[in-house]
């Protein structure tokens, strides 16, 4: 018997100390090479370039992070196409000034110093962080990672998988680079149903292979945009959340981050082997939490879906 969680992405991401470094050292590279009248010149879009061992820039990101990634021995050349698509549209939008296509990756109307500043950091592709740290929207910050214990963050890295809108499908524990891509942007190669349409047969061949058994379930805590993208044709727990009878999306992404949190620090969760989708049925039907009292149990097909009301 056993389960996995799915989890959404958040268009928020963290800025690690890391990156800072890589993104100042740069600055100053770039600053030495301009005084020094260099003969290597840069080109007027003024991207960012990355010294290789011969002393020579190159436009090419660092594209290593992308082995390690969940199922990445069947998609690296399909990932390696959508961050090199992916990488084309910042540069389009940093040296044409193109106002458009900021608003469709970014969500912004206008050119800012800090808009224009994690475009280029997005650009280097050299640092990288655990996906679950990476992001740090309300359902991460419900979550907050960082202040579980080992156990409890363990069980996070074992059992979570994220649908990220660049990469496709990650484990929680996979290191990727900070990036800015707007949940739902229709540019060709970067919607959700391009980046997604490889993924799909492998998603039902792992949860086939992952969950044969009839009380294997997945807890479903994907926003509806991901849902619609993919429906595991295992059992499955789906969340709702609602105050005064309406449905509430921006609390049901902090609540989603709540339970995931609420199931990390429970011991008989993190021993997968004693739950099955009964007893997690159980679990969800009596969950304690001062804001959330369960509402109602519906089934739908192989959906079940737990309604909360908040408080």
């Amino acid at each position: 018997m056993g389960f996995i969680v799915f989890f959404s992405p958040s268009e928020d991401k963290v800025i690690s100390q890391a990156d800072k470094d890589f993104s100042l050292s740069r600055m100053q590279i770039q600053h030495q090479q301009d005084s020094k009248n260099d003969t290597i010149k840069y080109c007027q879009d003024k991207q960012i370039k990355i010294l290789n061992k011969n002393g020579y820039f190159s436009n090419a990101p660092q594209v290593d992070f992308l082995a390690s990634l969940w199922k990445n021995r069947y998609l690296h050349g399909y990932r390696e196409q959508i961050l090199e698509s992916y990488l084309d549209t910042l540069r389009q939008i940093l040296t044409k000034h193109d106002k458009i296509l900021l608003k469709e990756v970014y969500g912004a109307k206008n050119f800012t110093p800090k808009n224009e500043m994690e475009l280029n950091l997005a650009l280097q592709q050299n640092t990288t962080l655990q996906a679950i740290e990476r992001y740090c929207g309300v359902a991460f910050q419900a979550l907050n990672f960082t202040s579980l214990s080992e156990e409890s963050k363990d069980f996070i890295c074992n059992h979570v998988y994220i649908f990220s809108n660049l990469f496709g499908v990650i484990c929680a524990r996979d290191k990727i680079p900070f990036y800015k891509l707007k949940q739902g942007a229709k540019i060709p190669y970067l919607n959700l149903a391009k980046v997604y349409e490889p993924f799909l047969p492998l998603l039902d061949d792992f949860l086939s292979q992952t969950l044969p058994n009839p009380q294997d379930f997945i807890i479903d805590l994907r926003a509806s945009i991901y849902t619609k993208i993919f429906t595991p044709k295992q059992q499955n727990f789906f969340f709702e959340f609602q105050k005064e009878n309406k449905i509430v999306s921006h609390y049901s992404k902090f609540y989603r981050g709540v339970i995931l949190r609420l199931l990390s620090q429970q011991s008989q969760w993190r021993d997968s082997q004693n739950i099955d989708f009964e007893t997690a049925l159980v679990f969800f039907s009596t969950i304690e939490h001062e804001n959330l009292r369960l509402h109602s149990i519906t089934q739908k097909k192989t959906t079940t879906i737990v309604k909360y009301d908040i408080l």
